[in-house]
């Protein structure tokens, strides 16, 4: 997989966790809802400007959107190990 579509998958997986619409995200992180679009088909790549801004509309740290995938665990934002265990990288 290439990193622009596992950061895609991210982006998408994270703002649904959030409730948030395409619109609402990409008119927090300064960007216009087509790009936004683009950026979640992963049909274009992020700059890293742009990542920054997303992920603070995310409210996460940048280097969150480019790991593995995600899952919702007992409500949280969760990154899957090995071991089955997971990191919580929200920032509530």
């Amino acid at each position: 997989m290439k990193i622009r579509h596992r950061v895609a998958h991210n982006i998408k997986d994270i703002r649904h966790y959030h409730g948030l619409s395409q619109e609402a995200l990409a008119a927090q992180a300064g960007v216009s809802r087509a790009h936004m679009g683009r950026l979640e088909n992963g049909a274009n790549s992020a700059t890293l400007d742009t990542v920054e801004s997303i992920a603070k509309a995310l409210r996460i740290d940048p280097f969150v959107l480019f790991l593995p995938r995600w899952i919702s665990l007992e409500g949280r934002i969760s990154f899957v190990t090995r071991q089955g265990g997971y990191i919580d990288f929200s920032q509530r």
